[in-house]
């Protein structure tokens, strides 16, 4: 089960507006979950954790649909990756970034454990064009903040 902290996220995003109810962000940008396992927790050194983002009807790692995000030490930027940000017994809060290239549209988010190979959906979440994002093309240099 996932906290997609969907205020928070939506109001960094400028996209408290369009929706409180819906988790609405802007590609490039970072954002945050919290994740909580109900089992044995999060152990990490057992646990092989990897984050699942899909796009379309038939989404594909060739097509740029299907990304993987093993979680890393720090969020690169200009690729989807994954960061913790803390872990305390069952849960794990994490930064997630998108490509600032990456397809706009209706996206589910999963999580694979990698060790038991069970995949379990997180959420959703629609991803809009970023006008404020500089690894873009077209980038709107007249509105950056």
């Amino acid at each position: 089960m996932a906290n997609e902290l969907r205020g928070a996220n939506n109001k960094e995003h400028r996209t408290d507006e369009i929706s409180i109810k819906r988790l609405i962000l802007r590609r490039g940008q970072e954002f945050h979950i919290t994740v909580n396992f109900s089992q044995n927790g999060f152990r990490d050194k057992a646990d092989k954790i990897v984050l699942i983002a899909e796009t379309g009807l038939k989404a594909s790692v060739t097509s740029g649909t299907k990304i993987f995000m093993p979680l890393s030490d720090s969020l690169g930027k200009g690729t989807w990756n994954t960061r913790v940000l803390y872990q305390s017994g069952d849960v794990l809060s994490l930064a997630i970034i998108s490509s600032p290239n990456a397809r706009i549209g209706r996206y589910t988010l999963n999580l694979q454990d990698t060790t038991e190979e069970q995949v379990s959906e997180l959420g959703e979440f629609v991803l809009l064009f970023n006008p404020w994002c500089t690894g873009i093309k077209p980038f709107n240099a007249l509105h950056t903040v």
